[in-house]
């Protein structure tokens, strides 16, 4: 399948998984999603599993894409970065949902654990990153770096910003001091 066309396919279908969720949605409802006839999903992939696992891989590169990266590029500027991170957290909060169910089953966890894996070690490289922006070690910044991961997670998962506001506060006092270090350095 073409490459517009099947990011065209899998993101009706994660959209249908996002909004009906993984067990209730039917592979009627992702023919639906695309106005196909019942079985129009096995044109596209072998089973509904090939098709969870393609939305579940989309659903890492949207995490990446729309969260990691945009905080990366604004972490210099902690108080934009945090209320930009929130925003989009709020947005993708129904798609991380949706990976968490499949990263959670039986099922699929076994299949989609190289993909997480992969991630996971991504984030070294995006620790390395944010070291070099603000002019610091890797060491000082990798557990605030891993920190501010699962702070994201947290919120998109359960919703309740009271749940990560003392997180969030250790992790913008952080970074604000390493940036006064690293100005400090400069001098």
């Amino acid at each position: 399948m073409e490459t517009d066309k099947r990011k065209h396919v899998i993101n009706a279908f994660l959209g249908t998984f996002v909004s009906k969720g993984l067990s209730d949605t039917t592979s009627r409802d992702l023919a639906k999603s695309l106005k196909l006839q019942n079985g129009g999903l096995y044109y596209y992939f072998e089973s509904k599993d090939s098709a969870v696992i393609a939305c579940a891989e989309e659903a890492i590169v949207r995490l990446e894409e729309y969260v990691i990266v945009p905080a990366i590029n604004d972490i210099e500027y902690p108080d934009k970065m945090i209320k930009d991170v929130r925003k989009m957290a709020d947005e993708m909060a129904p798609t991380m949902r949706f990976l968490m169910q499949v990263c959670s089953s039986p099922r699929y966890a076994p299949i989609l654990k190289k993909n997480m894996e992969n991630l996971f070690e991504r984030y070294k490289y995006y620790a390395n990153k944010v070291a070099i922006k603000l002019g610091c070690e890797f060491n000082e910044v990798a557990p605030y770096f891993y920190m501010g991961v699962m702070i994201a997670e947290h919120y998109m998962l359960f919703g309740e910003q009271e749940y990560v506001s003392a997180q969030i506060e250790v992790l913008k006092d952080k970074i604000s001091s390493l940036i006064e270090n690293s100005k400090t350095r400069l001098r």
